[in-house]
Formats: structure tokens, sequence, C-alpha cells
């Protein structure tokens, strides 16, 4: 047996998303002396790539578009892996598993395993694409020794879409709780980055611009915060969330929320974002484990979140859970926890730091999966 296990991820792509985040969390973190990570990216660039190779991860692309069937490109991927010698394969994201389950069918005892890090409520909303690349994951997942889920909700949904159950293992997403943490001096330079007294009372919500963020709902419920608490602001942060954004300018005239709202675009100092707020609001209609709850509260900030995916586990020592696409509940939760005196609050928000670093912190995570590709049973694996 070789001294190290030489684990090969093969993943969708390098974006900033969740998955990305924690893949790199992930392998930063798994003794080096037990394994050897390398990830192979389908598609060549993005922003994450320079990160895992300044931790000396090495990386590597046959430069392919999964979405767009191309011979040549498969030949590139198969041939790639097959010289990488893998003693393990993970599938990270969908179009990922389903490459990695093909490359399986030409190596040797190499061990599969499947990663999915989406929530899935209606197949139907999902590109005509993808929702076939993940029919086609459900009819592999039998040949895997494990599908991976970040959070049970995601496990019951695609159980029900056909992925084996017996395939069924639940590694919750993990939280750095040494670099998310609570900063008293994050408060103040947030409100002065943002020309806010000290006494104003910021809200956050912190995601990309998607459909699935659901922004339309969290503009209905800051009007609504806005007239009963008039010293709030509402700070949002993420990919496209900017002043560019027509869409979010249509949304913050349309409720008059000019003088509240402050769009910030994409930025890299999130935690200092994230403890500067006083209530983090998560209005998503479709979730799986959302990596910002668990950031929030692990800075001490509590929470508001939808009852989507695992987002209530995250959320029920540090918050209050409504049901998602209902303006009227989101806001009435953020009045009640905002009126709260600032002790209340940063009690509250010590509840919910004490749930993640006991049960969602990073080695939590990090230790289940070494322990996963340390135990060599593949009594469950298909041949």
């Amino acid at each position: 047996m070789k001294s190290r296990r030489r684990l090969v991820f093969i993943t969708t792509g390098l974006l900033t998303g969740g998955a990305e985040m924690m893949l790199w969390h992930l392998l930063t973190r798994l003794p080096r002396s037990d394994f050897e990570p390398i990830v192979v990216s389908l598609r060549a660039e993005g922003p994450m790539r320079s990160r895992f190779e300044q931790a000396g991860i090495t990386v590597c692309s046959p430069e392919m578009n999964p979405a767009v069937p191309n011979p040549l490109a498969w030949w590139r991927l198969l041939r790639l892996v097959r010289a990488l010698q893998p003693d393990i394969l993970q599938g990270w994201m969908y179009h990922a598993n389903v490459a990695a389950s093909w490359c399986s069918r030409f190596l040797k005892d190499t061990r599969l395993f499947f990663s999915i890090h989406n929530s899935i409520y209606r197949l139907e909303d999902e590109k005509f694409i993808t929702g076939l690349v993940i029919k086609r994951g459900a009819a592999l997942s039998p040949r895997t020794e494990r599908v991976i889920y970040c959070a049970h909700s995601t496990a019951s949904q695609h159980e029900a879409l056909g992925y084996s159950p017996q395939r069924t293992l639940v590694i919750p997403n993990g939280f750095d709780t040494d670099i998310f943490k609570p900063d008293p001096e994050a408060r103040q330079l947030l409100r002065g980055e943002l020309k806010a007294s000290s006494d104003t009372l910021l809200m956050g919500l912190i995601a990309r611009f998607d459909p699935h963020k659901d922004h339309e709902t969290f503009f209905a419920a800051a009007r609504l915060v806005a007239d009963a608490l008039p010293e709030a602001r509402f700070v949002l942060a993420g990919k496209g969330v900017d002043p560019s954004n027509s869409i979010l300018a249509h949304l913050t005239a349309r409720h008059s929320l000019q003088e509240h709202v402050c769009l910030l675009g994409e930025r890299r100092d999130i935690p200092a974002i994230m403890a500067g707020l006083d209530v983090l609001i998560s209005s998503s209609s479709s979730e799986a484990l959302p990596s910002v709850v668990g950031e929030a509260l692990a800075c001490e900030v509590p929470c508001v979140v939808t009852d989507v995916g695992d987002s209530k586990v995250l959320a029920s020592s540090g918050g209050q859970v409504v049901p998602p696409r209902d303006p009227k509940a989101l806001a009435q939760a953020a009045i009640e926890i905002g009126r709260r005196p600032p002790q209340e609050r940063q009690a509250l928000g010590a509840s919910g730091r004490a749930h993640i670093v006991r049960n969602f912190s990073i080695s939590t995570m990090v230790r289940a999966y070494s322990d996963l590709y340390s135990s060599g049973n593949q009594s469950n694996k298909a041949v």
C-alpha cells in the first residue's frame, strides 16, 4: 500500500462559490502525511485556481465545457486522470460527478465518490442540460462508494430523484471559526466606510445575484423594516450586487429605499463585513447548507433565515426561521430582533456561535472526510 493516498478531485470549475470554497478548506487542511490532493477542473480558469496553487495543491484541466459534448475534450480528461493514477476519485458537483464516474470505468482499484452541494426543489427549475446531468448522476450513483451531501435536506431531495439511498452519507459543510469571529472594531470600520452613525442598525444580505437568493422578497421586506426601524440600513454584497445592476436599481427605486440600501458588490473582506452587521438576513428560496448563515453566526451575528435546506438547523440557536417568499414574515422577524437591546442581540449571536463551533467547525468536516478516505472499506462499492 502506498504511504500516501492520492486523491484526485474532479470539479466543474474554480469560481468563488460555496462548493469551491469548501473544497479549498478541505484540501488545505487534509493531512499531507496521509493524502496527496490534486484538483482537476473541467473548466480551465477561475479565480480560485491561484489560491489552490499558492497552497501547494496541483491544479490541472482538460479545458472542456462540461455542458457541450466534445469527444476530444473527454479523451483529454481520461488521459489526464489515468496519468494521475488516483487511489480515490472524488467528483465535486453534478457535471464533475458524471465525469468522475466515466473515468473510473477505465481505472483499476480506484474508489469513487460523488459530492453534491446543491439543493433542488423542482428539476424543472434547472437548466435543461443540468437537469439531464442530475438524472444521469442518479443512474450512476449505485456505482459509487458514497454520495456525500452537505445537508440532510439535500440528501432527501436527491434520493427522491433516484439517487441511491444505500450510498448516502451526509458530511455538513464546516465554517472557519478562527476567521469568522466576533470583531468589535469591524462594527465601527464598516459604519465608517458607509458614513453611518454608531447607532445605525445594519442588516445584511451577503449573496451573489441569483434568482435562488430571492432579492425581490428581501427588498419588499426591507421596506417594511425601514418603516418600523427608520435607523436601519441594508448592506448587500456579492457577485453582481452593485449599482450597475439594473434589476436591483429598479427594486431600490420601487420600494423607495435609496437612503437605506448600500450595494457593495463582490468583496474579499467578507469576515469583516459580516462581523460589522447587527443582523444577517437570508431570503433564499432555495439553499442546501448556506455558508453565509454559518459564517454570520460564527461572528455572533443573529440571523433571520427562510426555511429552506438546512438553514433552520444552523440558525435554530441564533435567530429566527420564517417561510420562504414571505416578505411580511421576513420583515417581522428582522424587526423583532432589531428592536432588541444590543446586549440581547449579542447574547443571541453568542448562542449561535456556540452552536456552530460545537457542530459545524472546519475541523469536524475535515475529520469526517479524512476518516472516510482512510477507511479503505469498499464493501458498499458496486462492481
